[in-house]
């Protein structure tokens, strides 16, 4: 007989080999008996729960610790970033002085014509965003006091990409359509800093277009317009270049991510992009439908007129 039935019989002075005369005693004992296994089905309850949360518990810590060593990683990169950029600044930064020296020259001559006058002026202020870009970089990787800023007007750096990218958006036959709706487009940002968000934002969807060759009619539309009480700048570039999966898109802005193959992309422009627009106050979003298209939503200060930036040329 169970252990438990014995201890049961036993205590209500039974014998376990030998009827109750006594019903009431009977009764007793039945009694003693359900209460001992309803106790034990709540303990067997409790027991489950335990384990399950417990083991509930041991997931999230184990997820917890993998998200631990996904950080520990980031930083990593992070840390490591500062070196590499140290040495990009040192390789990129002097052929580029070289070769804004020698169009500087070239603007120089008086006898050069006007054609070649805008092509060395183009040289000149790509290579500042270069050496701009740079100490964006420099500025990713370590913790730093904000830059002061300055109020520059959008339209300059829209209409540098457009004569940069024009050319070749057309023989891609990739059609962009400008919208510009706002009454002030001056805004509190440092003019690589815009220039270089609008150079990823275009080149992106251009590579885009170029690996999803479905797309039959390549669009991009951009809009710049004010909020109500034209305190902001609000830039939406939209394409539909294909759209990209929702794991994709919650990456888009960590530094080092990319979809790009080894040798296309680095990962870290729209990273930096996202940095320098939240240091000045702005914000970007993304919104993206896999097989259609992508919208990225820019909210930037409006700047003052008494501010306004003096570009090197």
């Amino acid at each position: 007989m169970h252990r438990l039935l014995k201890r049961q019989l036993i205590k209500a002075g039974l014998a376990e080999n030998q009827a109750p005369e006594d019903l009431e005693a009977w009764k007793s004992f039945l009694k003693s008996v359900e209460n001992v296994y309803v106790q034990a089905e709540e303990d067997r309850y409790l027991l489950e729960r335990s384990l399950e949360i417990s083991s509930l518990e041991m997931k999230e810590e184990i997820d917890r610790n993998k998200q631990m060593s996904l950080q520990l990683a980031q930083a990593s990169k992070l840390a490591s970033l500062g070196t590499l950029a140290s040495g990009v600044a040192h390789e990129l930064n002097n052929p580029l002085a070289g070769i804004k020296g020698y169009a500087e020259m070239m603007i120089e001559d008086e006898n050069l014509n006007e054609e070649d006058m805008d092509c060395a002026n183009s040289i000149v202020k790509l290579c500042n965003r270069m050496a701009g870009i740079i100490k964006h970089m420099l500025k990713l990787s370590r913790q730093s006091e904000n830059e002061e800023v300055s109020s520059i007007d959008i339209r300059d750096q829209i209409e540098d990409i457009k004569k940069l990218t024009a050319q070749q958006f057309e023989t891609d036959q990739i059609n962009v359509q400008i919208d510009l709706q706002a009454e002030n487009y001056l805004v509190n940002a440092s003019s690589n800093a815009i220039w270089s968000l609008l150079q990823n934002l275009f080149c992106n969807s251009r590579d885009a277009f170029f690996e999803k060759r479905l797309v039959s009619e390549r669009r991009i539309h951009l809009r710049v317009s004010n909020n109500d009480k034209k305190d902001q700048v609000y830039i939406v570039y939209k394409d539909n270049a294909g759209g990209m999966p929702p794991d994709v898109v919650e990456r888009i802005f960590d530094p080092f991510f990319t979809t790009k193959k080894v040798g296309e992309g680095t990962g870290l422009g729209l990273a930096i992009s996202r940095q320098v627009i939240e240091d000045i106050g702005g914000s970007i979003k993304v919104e993206s439908e896999e097989g259609r298209g992508t919208c990225f939503e820019i909210t930037l200060p409006v700047g003052s007129e008494d501010n306004i930036e003096k570009e090197a040329s």
